[in-house]
Formats: structure tokens, sequence, C-alpha cells
């Protein structure tokens, strides 16, 4: 016994070492493409060395890295270097520091940035509180499908008499903004309306901004005007019409509709049940950052359904989208990850570890 203990214990190590020296080599291989111009491989690297994988954690060098990546237009990079400055990694504390890159980072397409940028404006760290630009960065973020903006978005149009004041200065500002040709306030407008809180509940009026929004290219509006038709609110019922809302903006770009319409086809809703169609939806979805793409994309592998039943994809997938705070996706990666290692499946206890922070 005690020699089969003493068997595992060294492949344990061994499968630790040679996991740290394919990180050392993959550190190497990103550091010559950085040295090469490569921007992508500077904030990989900078990962690296915030992280510890492969090289011993550096947060001044991985600032370093993530500067130059942002420097040079990768938004990942200037995200990363904010999250540095904002928790004070390697660096003291700069809550206003934080907020310029999220916001440069934010503009440059990175919704997570949009997403922190504006729990910065409503708490007010580095800068005065903000909640109409708090709302529109949440906004943003939402659209793309991160589900914690959703929620906060929520919460800053809920019923509070700390934020009384700012609900209306909110609803003014997409109404002067809609009257002036901003067909995204129009449709932020009708979203105000549809939720009924700081302002009376009008599902007919935002159902008429979110068509007047869609109808002049507006691609928030037309995905608020096929949920509308889906769930028959402020119109009768009519899914066939939300599947057409929702492929049309989906061609145009708009993640947040190709997701919608994913679902419709994954659950026979308003189309024909087409599992392989649905999975290829959830696959371009999930590659653009749509996290509950991704997620509803490893229940596909999991059970086999439009796709080759694959554990490893699965695992993958959930735990992408864990990472993008999806607790079911976390909560499914420990699932089948523990049922597979009891099975003495050591390809993917070896490949992967158990997620233990659920936050």
């Amino acid at each position: 016994m005690k020699v089969l203990i003493a068997i595992f214990c060294l492949l344990g190590v061994v499968l630790i070492y040679l996991n740290f020296t394919d990180a050392t080599k993959l550190a190497e291989r990103y550091a010559v493409a950085c040295d090469d111009g490569s921007i992508e491989a500077c904030n990989e690297l900078g990962d690296m060395y915030a992280t510890g994988k492969g090289v011993s954690i550096d947060y001044k060098k991985a600032s370093q890295l993530y500067n130059k990546a942002c420097d040079d237009g990768n938004a990942s990079g200037c995200y990363n270097l904010g999250v540095i400055y904002y928790y004070g990694r390697g660096v003291p504390v700069d809550y206003k520091k934080a907020s310029q890159l999220y916001g440069k980072a934010c503009d440059d397409g990175d919704i997570e940035a949009c997403n922190e940028l504006g729990d910065i404006y409503a708490t007010g760290e580095g800068v005065p509180v903000d909640y109409i630009k708090a709302g529109y960065m949440y906004d943003i973020a939402c659209d793309e499908g991160v589900d914690d903006a959703c929620t906060r978005l929520k919460d800053l149009f809920a019923a509070s008499s700390r934020y009384a004041g700012e609900y209306d200065k909110i609803a003014v500002t997409f109404l002067d903004k809609c009257y002036d040709g901003d067909v995204d306030a129009c449709s932020n407008l009708g979203r105000v309306l549809h939720g009924g809180q700081g302002v009376e509940q009008n599902n007919v009026k935002a159902l008429s901004l979110f068509r007047e929004a869609c109808e002049n290219g507006s691609i928030k509006g037309c995905s608020n005007l096929g949920y509308m038709y889906q769930y028959g609110l402020g119109v009768t019922q009519d899914l066939k019409e939300a599947v057409s809302i929702y492929r049309d903006a989906c061609e145009r770009g708009g993640i947040g509709s190709c997701f919608n319409l994913g679902v419709m086809y994954d659950e026979g809703f308003g189309v024909k049940k087409d599992k392989v169609e649905a999975s290829k939806i959830y696959e371009k979805v999930c590659s653009g950052g749509h996290i509950d793409g991704c997620y509803n994309l490893g229940n596909m592998y999991l059970q086999g359904e439009g796709v080759v039943k694959d554990y490893d994809k699965a695992l993958f997938l959930y735990r992408q989208a864990c990472a993008g705070n999806n607790d079911s996706a976390c909560h499914n990666f420990n699932s089948v990850y523990n049922k597979l290692c009891s099975n003495n499946s050591k390809t993917y206890c070896s490949k992967y570890e158990k997620i233990t922070d659920m936050n």
C-alpha cells in the first residue's frame, strides 16, 4: 500500500512538473512574439506574470506588458491594467486611473470593462457618482450578455429613496437624446418604460419606442422588440415574428439577438426545433463573448444534442462561462468534473482543476 501511495504521489509531482514546464515554454513563446510586435502575446504574457503561470508572479512586469498592449490598441490590455490599479496589485490603489483605463477598454470593445466602469460610476470610486453614466455602461454590457450588468441595471432603476431624483434624470436624458435622433436612446427609454421602475410602466409605449428604434437602425431596439413579441408584452405574442426580428438583428451584428435566436431553435419556439442550428449559433455568440451562449453550448456537448458528445469541450465551455460569472456553469463544471474523476478518468483530473471559488 505504501508503495502505491508513493507511486501516486510521484505521478502527481510529475504531472505538476509537466504542466509547469508546458506553461514555462508557452511564456517563452509569448515573450518572443511580444518582442516581435504581437500585442495579443504581450497581453497573454502579462496574464501569466499576474497569475504566476509558468513564471513567478511579478505585477510590475505584468503592468508593463499590459501597458504596452494597451498603448498599441489592445482593449484587454487596458482592462487588465485597470484591474491592476483598481485592486492595487504591485501599485498603489488608484481608482481614477482604473476608471480611465476601463473607459478606454470599453470604448475599444471590452464589454467587461464597460460593466466595471458602471460599478465605478455607481459607487463614485475615483469619479463623481453618476447614475446616468452607470446606467449607460450597464446597458451596453447587458446587451452583450453580461448577466451581472443586467442585474445591476435593474437595481439602478429599482425603487429607492436614495436614488429617486436620479431615475427621473435618466429617463429625461434618454428622452432628450431620443428626440435628438439617438435611436439607441429611444430603445433605452423603452426599457425604462417596460421596467416601470422610477416611472409608470407602459409596455405599449415601450413597444412603440423599440419599433421606432429598430426601424431606424438600432440593433438594441430590434433585440428588445423581438423580446416583446416573444413574451407578448404590449402586443399579442407572436413567436414567428420574434424569430424574424432576432434573425435580422443577428445578421446585422447583434450578439444578444443571435443568442435569443439560438434559444428559439434550441427550444422550437416559433421555428422548427433544430439543435444543430442552435449549436452553431451558440458557438458564434460564445466566440463573441456571450457567456450564456458558452454555457448553453456546454450543455449541448455534455448531452450530445446538435453536436457529438464531448466532455472535454463541455468542461472547457463551462469553465469559460463560470469565469464570466455564470453560477450554473460553475456548478455544472464541478458536477461533471467530480463524476469523471470518480470514474478514474485521469485525463480530465489532470487537465482540469475543480472550481473551488464560486464567487
